[in-house]
């Protein structure tokens, strides 16, 4: 049936869709200013989350746009190689050359950067999946890369993979400035997001809060926001007690819109 294919077709919502809410749009742009202003100078800022779904993509992709309407030069890179689903946001067609192929040497830079008309993003994606993420993500070219990217731009946004099963977020740490984590309301534990905090806080990189998902309105304190499509985020700081998520119970109901 029509209701089931389009249940079965990932989609991906894009402050850049005009069909999208202004709510969802003016979430991203205040969480982008939030975190601009926590940055103070930093210029690498890396997305994981603790297990898949939880929407770190969506977040990641959605925060490097918004960042780039603002007129600035920023780079998003889809790190997560053993699930890339970055490149959803653009026809595959248009990707001949991955992430992959620029750190294997098999493509330069400019053959495998692409840059979203609409918004004026720049991106590095991947295709094909690899279970040599973590030889990827630890080699000097991924280094080199970083480097070239810390002199051509002024934000670079790396979506990294979940921290439950691999460790390549934490891989990547000592070479980023700050970090993100992504959280779904009903998905994970208090104690996983505590554990996975403290591997963030281990870092070199200044963990700068928690983007909470899939939150409805109604339970998000004051000052966060919470919009439709089964949307919300709640940018928190200061990660000193984390009892609060106990509330969302152990791998509770996932609700809607499950895309990483």
């Amino acid at each position: 049936s029509v209701m089931a294919f389009l249940h079965r077709r990932r989609t991906r919502l894009l402050v850049t869709d005009p069909t999208v809410s202004f709510r969802f749009v003016e979430t991203f742009r205040k969480l982008a200013s939030r975190i601009e202003y926590h940055m103070h100078g930093r210029k690498v800022i890396m997305l994981t989350s603790v297990l898949e779904n939880e929407g770190k993509s969506t977040v990641s992709i959605n925060l490097a746009m918004s960042m780039a309407m603002k007129h600035e030069n920023v780079l998003l890179i889809d790190c997560d190689l053993r699930k890339p689903e970055c490149c959803d946001m653009v026809e595959r067609s248009e990707i001949q050359y991955g992430l992959c192929d620029l750190l294997d040497g098999k493509a330069d830079v400019n053959q495998a950067l692409l840059q979203d008309k609409k918004s004026g993003l720049y991106m590095l994606l991947e295709t094909n999946p690899t279970q040599a993420s973590n030889d990827y993500l630890n080699s000097e070219n991924m280094r080199t890369l970083l480097e070239w990217a810390r002199q051509n731009f002024d934000l670079v946004v790396l979506d990294l993979p979940p921290m439950e099963f691999v460790s390549d977020a934490e891989s990547v740490m000592e070479l980023v400035d700050s970090s993100l984590l992504v959280v779904r309301q009903n998905l994970v534990d208090a104690d996983k997001i505590n554990k996975a905090v403290a591997a963030l806080e281990k870092g070199k990189a200044k963990l700068l809060g928690c983007v909470l998902n899939n939150v409805h309105a109604s339970s998000l304190t004051s000052g966060s926001y919470g919009y439709g499509y089964g949307y919300g985020y709640g940018y928190r700081y200061g990660y000193g007690k984390y009892g609060h998520y106990s509330k969302y119970g152990h791998y509770g109901k996932h609700g809607e819109n499950n895309n990483e």
